[in-house]
């Protein structure tokens, strides 16, 4: 009989982890790109430090990608392991013994992809398959030191974005959230959350990221609690602007709602204290209190 069978939160916790390390060194990879813009003021002369650092610093590119790859197999067989681990075992069967399971020999990628098609029911298309084909292909170049051409972010961005839409779906945000630290200087979550963000607005775009938040609306507006978070944390990079209004009609009051903190504000009657601005477009929370949405400001308390 084998010994020590894994269970599905094994895989879970290596590939949520992995996941998680490849988005912070793609952010910072990322970040070094955006001071290198900032500091020239040519737009060819741009162009041409930011091709340069791209070209020079191929391996944490090529880092980068081994997570993602390595993070993708482990989602696998976290979802094989729902159904047994045994299925993820390629020893025969007769010489298991009394073994070890981290003795056995594993299904590699293509084969994980066959049984996780097949136990969840999903049917790939054809270009999923070969997405994911050349994604081993290159990872199995980096790795034997064979590959020759040139890694750029928007690749990994591409395939971030596959492994996101196409496999976890829309749990992934629920599932990564434990695992994400809070930042020191703001004590929130968030903030790390809207660097993994702005990466998708800047890589993927605005429609590819909504669709990754299972957002159908078009108009959206800062988040408080996340804007307060972020100033906190000195991460302005970007606008904290994913909430959207939810029509709520048990409660009589139209809800801003934002996917990230998953925070509700409740449009209010007040009227924006800052004189320069006077404006009725206010929300409301308990604990955040009263934010205007045009100046993005918190109200005053009387």
């Amino acid at each position: 009989m084998l010994k020590n069978l894994p269970d599905k939160i094994v895989f879970e916790k290596l590939g949520i982890r992995l996941f998680l390390f490849c988005l912070d060194q793609f952010y910072f990879f990322d970040n070094y790109l955006t001071q290198i813009s900032e500091a020239e003021e040519e737009i060819s002369e741009k162009e041409i430090f930011v091709n340069d650092y791209i070209n020079q610093n191929q391996e944490q590119l090529y880092a980068i990608l081994i997570l993602l790859f390595q993070s993708i197999e482990n989602f696998l067989k976290k979802e094989i392991c729902t159904e047994s681990p045994y299925l993820i075992i390629s020893s025969n069967p007769e010489k298991w013994d009394d073994k070890e399971f981290s003795e056995l020999h594993l299904h590699g990628f293509d084969s994980l992809l066959k049984i996780y098609s097949e136990i969840k029911k999903k049917k790939f298309t054809q270009p999923l398959i070969d997405d994911m084909k050349f994604l081993k292909k290159i990872r199995n170049s980096i790795v034997h030191g064979v590959y020759t051409k040139v890694l750029l972010p928007e690749e990994i961005a591409k395939y971030i974005f596959i492994f996101l839409n196409d496999f976890w779906e829309n749990s992934w945000l629920n599932e990564v959230k434990p695992y994400i630290p809070n930042e020191e200087l703001s004590g929130s979550d968030t903030v790390v959350l809207w660097r993994y963000l702005h990466l998708f607005k800047k890589y993927l775009g605005i429609d590819k990221t909504c669709d990754l938040l299972n957002i159908a609306v078009k108009s959206f507006y800062e988040c408080p609690e996340c804007s307060y978070s972020n100033m906190a944390a000195y991460n302005i990079t970007d606008e904290c602007k994913f909430a959207y209004f939810l029509d709520n009609k048990n409660k009589g009051k139209s809800i801003l709602f934002c996917p990230i903190c998953q925070n509700e504000f409740y449009l209010s009657s007040l009227v924006c204290t800052n004189k320069e601005c006077s404006s009725t477009n206010v929300v409301s929370n308990p604990d955040w209190g009263d934010f205007c949405l045009d100046c993005l400001e918190f109200l005053a308390r009387k």
